[in-house]
């Protein structure tokens, strides 16, 4: 019988990424020598993303470069050093052309993206440094707000080695085909938005307009009554202020019988096993509850060990 996959266990979800390489690594040893130095090698290497979370984790890294795709501890030590690293460890997988599809399985409240989404990242001259380049995303199908100003191509023409890319919603009905991961978020089963937590009428926030927070934070007066006086203390104002950009992000906290059941009727429905499996806890960054973590924890690996 076939061994099960490996299963990772992470905290930060960008921490996936060198047992993702490791996979990858495990793989070009299986190839025939001949596989191994031909131009097909890329597509021999090639996997879908299944990735189970509240969050795509697509953004481009304001600062990644290309060099930063040649050394696995480059990349890993530059996303480590920067705030959105969490959020942009896929780019790297599609760039590096191992990734074409991803599988972002969400539940419903998770907007960031239309069902599908089509589209080609690649490279542009930076701005500040023409001597290096940026990453950048041209939408080719699929219209979101998900990418915005400067991580969005200006001229998609410009984009040199550009890989393309598609985001999907679902699984395929008779199950994924060829070489895949299965990625699991633990915030996929309960998810919670860390700008909120300790947010004066937090309720109010989470469900107001973007626009309406700040054009409120800009003047309190126009804010409703009860609004206007939370925010008259400055520091209060400065803080909600700094949360307006991310004040729409998933905020369901609770674990749900039903989204487990769900979640192992997906698992069961696989014809064959991931080549591995990663698991990112994500509870120090604040987007699950901490009383929710170890619970969620167990049932996924009593769903993996079915």
């Amino acid at each position: 019988p076939q061994p099960p996959p490996p299963v990772y266990v992470v905290e930060d979800h960008s921490s996936v990424l060198p047992y993702i390489y490791a996979s990858l690594r495990s793989v070009f040893r299986s190839l025939p020598p001949n596989l191994r130095r031909s131009k097909s090698l890329a597509s021999s290497l090639a996997f879908t993303l299944v990735h189970y979370d509240s969050h795509p984790d697509m953004s481009i890294l304001p600062t990644l470069r290309p060099s930063d795709l040649l050394s696995v501890e480059a990349l890993q030590a530059k996303l480590d050093s920067h705030p959105d690293g969490i959020s942009s460890w896929i780019t790297p997988l599609i760039l590096q052309g191992h990734v074409e599809e991803v599988m972002w399985i969400r539940q419903g409240f998770c907007k960031q993206m239309p069902k599908v989404v089509k589209g080609r990242l690649g490279w542009v001259p930076c701005e500040e440094d023409d001597d290096d380049c940026c990453c950048r995303v041209e939408v080719v199908e699929g219209a979101t707000d998900y990418w915005e100003g400067e991580q969005t191509s200006k001229d998609p023409k410009a984009l040199k080695n550009a890989k393309e890319f598609r985001v999907v919603e679902d699984l395929p009905e008779n199950g994924v085909e060829g070489k895949w991961i299965l990625d699991v978020c633990l915030d996929y089963f309960s998810v919670a938005n860390p700008w909120l937590e300790n947010m004066p009428l937090k309720e109010v926030f989470s469900k107001a307009d973007k626009a309406d927070v700040k054009k409120w934070c800009d003047d309190p007066r126009t804010a409703p009554e009860a609004v206007g006086e939370v925010l008259e203390d400055e520091a209060v104002r400065a803080e909600v202020a700094r949360a307006v950009p991310y004040l729409d992000l998933p905020h369901r906290p609770g674990l749900h019988q039903k989204v487990f059941e769900g979640f192992l009727a997906d698992l069961r429905a696989q014809r064959t096993p991931p080549m591995a499996v990663t698991i990112a806890r994500s509870v120090e960054d604040g987007f699950i509850p901490r009383k929710d973590v170890d619970e969620a924890l167990r049932r996924v690996m009593e769903a993996l060990e079915e």
